[in-house]
């Protein structure tokens, strides 16, 4: 159904959830606790699951291997009709994924199946796809109270949601929180080794996405410079390669092929040449010519980018 982008019905859904709770009940009673499968790193379960399942076969995962399926049929769009305005059919679709889903969470735990990480990935991609921090919040507590280790894609989803939640402040907090976590001894077993965080060209994007989605909400334009003037300041500390905040491990190469990173900075760089030094607020001081100089070469070298230039 999936792959032929048919949505489930409610009545479908309903059939599989039971159908979920049955197997479930009747595997608990057989081997105890189960392990997800599929979506993302299932490394960062808990020591316990480990240790009970470490002999466990395919055939006992069934249960939430449907579970699995259900949460992730939440975290895409749904399809919109042509007649539908998009803006409103979008927050809509996402707010019912986003109660589906902690729904059929909620029926995964009654049923006495523990979730792994990589299962709370699935929420916590429904909760970004709304931009709902409480709720997002809300997993993650729930994630440090299960004994949970966070992997690449939930500091990816939490994230994601700051950015699409048009919150910058929150998008740096996640940040450093990602860089400076480190996994406590005793949740970590002799078969896995936790793998510290590094940023990317696509957690860059989300991050700098944070600063443009909160500078379009701004109607006065000295406001909305200062949000674009963060996206610039973090695009040099990429080129410089600081270690501060992580950067020396983004890939500069790879970031001047992803055109929605780079439309970004270009977007934001002209808004800072026309505000800052065409429209009367010129700075004749060295450090506001130095900075009009950068942004300068910016404009002039991103527009020559490959994923810019080529039609």
């Amino acid at each position: 159904m999936k792959e032929e982008g048919i949505e489930p019905s409610e009545v479908m859904y309903t059939s599989l959830i039971t159908c979920a709770g049955r197997l479930a009940r009747l595997e608990n009673a057989e081997r105890g606790e189960l392990v997800l499968t599929e979506f993302g790193d299932r490394s960062g379960m808990k020591k316990t699951q480990k240790e009970n399942n470490q002999n466990s076969n395919s055939s006992m995962m069934v249960a939430l291997d449907v579970y699995e399926k259900l949460l992730l049929t939440f975290t895409h769009p749904r399809q919109k009709s042509k007649n539908m305005i998009q803006s409103n059919s979008t927050d809509d679709s996402s707010a019912n994924n986003l109660v589906k889903a902690f729904l059929v969470f909620q029926e995964m735990k009654t049923t006495g199946a523990d979730p792994d990480i990589a299962c709370y990935n699935a929420l916590l991609r429904t909760c970004a796809n709304a931009g709902d921090m409480h709720k997002i919040r809300d997993v993650m507590r729930r994630i440090e109270r299960d004994g949970l280790i966070p992997n690449d894609t939930t500091w990816k989803e939490y994230l994601r949601g700051a950015a699409n939640a048009r919150q910058s402040a929150v998008a740096e907090e996640v940040w450093s929180l990602a860089l400076s976590y480190k996994a406590a001894d005793e949740e970590i077993d002799d078969s896995y080794q936790y793998i510290k965080w590094v940023p990317n060209v696509e957690s860059f994007v989300t991050l700098i996405k944070a600063y443009m989605s909160q500078a379009s909400d701004q109607s006065i334009e000295e406001v909305r410079c200062n949000f674009y003037d963060r996206v610039i300041d973090a695009y040099l500390d990429v080129i410089e390669q600081k270690e501060e905040k992580g950067f020396h491990k983004i890939n500069i190469q790879m970031l001047h092929e992803n055109k929605r990173g780079m439309s970004m900075v270009l977007k934001a760089a002209q808004f800072l040449l026309e505000y800052n030094f065409s429209s009367g607020h010129e700075d004749e001081s060295e450090d506001s010519v130095m900075y009009e100089h950068k942004i300068r070469e910016i404009v002039r070298e991103v527009k020559e980018l490959d994923c810019l230039s080529r039609k």
